[in-house]
């Protein structure tokens, strides 16, 4: 499953910083760069935490038969993307600013999962006119910011708990020192299982998943062992292969209270995609999401689940984008025309 995209890895030099040579990783899902015609829409995928590039496969076929292009580019310190300590929502806007220019982008969709809803939000804030649209699937908001308090109170106690070591520096830190020889090294164990006998793993699957999990996305790891055993174990290494800085400097800049307000958003089309059945962060985030950025438009899937609605509705998803961006066209079509005569 990741084998040919591992091999397709490509690495964008960013302006450095000092003597230091900065880098973005990413792949290139659906047109390929290769392709002798443009494909006829571009989307940054922004991955969750923690995870990585590889996040974005659900999309690649849905991508392919539009003949869209999904770019899903590594944050700082994921992957082979070069760790950045002054990192913040502007730099990593700019950071992609820097990337579509590269790849001779003009607008492309910012489409954010999870912990990767608040960068998509802040490319549409700060990249305007190089947004065609903005989209988040299972997105969170700060659950730190006193704000939005009533939304941690919702949130699986597991979660909850989570954002409140997030919070505390000294705990924060010590959950990361402690976490990254398991995210490191479990891989390796996961893979082994993923070997094993069908029954075995159904076993381990039901013991991994008994707390914390939406059942919807229980059963989608029992159900697609490719997903539970290769993909998943994957992102985990990834997201931790320079150690634990990244990943705790996303949880952090995320969680925490942002730099940006999502009134200021003002692109021509917003998609709040979110399961009913999400025990991670509640579809009230998502409403509330909705509600905060001017003309966002919110689709609820009944039952889905936080990793479940990425990989059963992708589809949907994608032809919700595609029929947003339709009206988009059909809105400035008579516009110009009439601007024409």
């Amino acid at each position: 499953m990741l084998a040919h995209y591992e091999t397709t890895t490509h690495l964008h030099q960013l302006p450095t910083s000092g003597t230091q040579k900065r880098l973005l990783s990413y792949i290139v899902l659906g047109v390929p760069l290769s392709a002798a015609e443009l494909p006829e829409a571009t989307i940054i995928y922004h991955h969750g935490w923690p995870s990585c590039r590889y996040e974005a496969l659900p999309l690649h076929e849905p991508a392919l038969s539009r003949k869209w292009r999904v770019i899903a580019v590594d944050r700082y310190g994921v992957g082979q993307s070069t760790f950045n300590p002054q990192g913040s929502f502007e730099t990593w806007a700019a950071d992609i600013q820097h990337l579509l220019d590269s790849l001779h982008i003009q607008q492309a969709v910012m489409l954010g999962m999870s912990g990767g809803g608040p960068y998509a939000c802040a490319c549409a804030r700060y990249l305007p006119a190089r947004t065609a649209a903005l989209v988040t699937v299972a997105g969170m908001l700060a659950t730190n910011d006193p704000a939005h308090a009533d939304l941690l109170q919702q949130m699986h106690w597991m979660d909850k708990l989570h954002s409140h070591i997030i919070d505390n520096k000294l705990a924060h830190n010590a959950v990361l020192l402690a976490s990254l020889p398991v995210m490191a090294l479990s891989p390796y164990p996961l893979r082994l299982i993923g070997k094993l006998p069908g029954a075995v793993q159904q076993l381990v699957c039901r013991v991994l998943t008994s707390a914390g999990w939406a059942e919807a996305d229980r059963q989608l790891l029992l159900q697609q062992p490719q997903i539970t055993w290769q993909l998943l174990p994957e992102l985990m290494a990834q997201s931790v292969a320079q150690g634990a800085a990244g990943w705790g400097w996303d949880m952090k800049l995320t969680s925490s209270a942002w730099s940006f307000d999502l009134r200021d958003i003002k692109v021509p089309a917003v998609l709040v995609c979110h399961g009913t059945g999400d025990v991670s962060l509640p579809a009230s985030m998502a409403q509330r999401l909705a509600q905060q950025i001017p003309g966002a438009q919110l689709k609820l899937y009944e039952g889905e689940g936080h990793l479940s609605l990425l990989f059963r509705q992708a589809e949907d998803i994608l032809a919700s984008l595609a029929a947003a961006l339709q009206r988009q066209r059909q809105r400035y079509r008579p516009a110009a025309a009439t601007a024409g005569t």
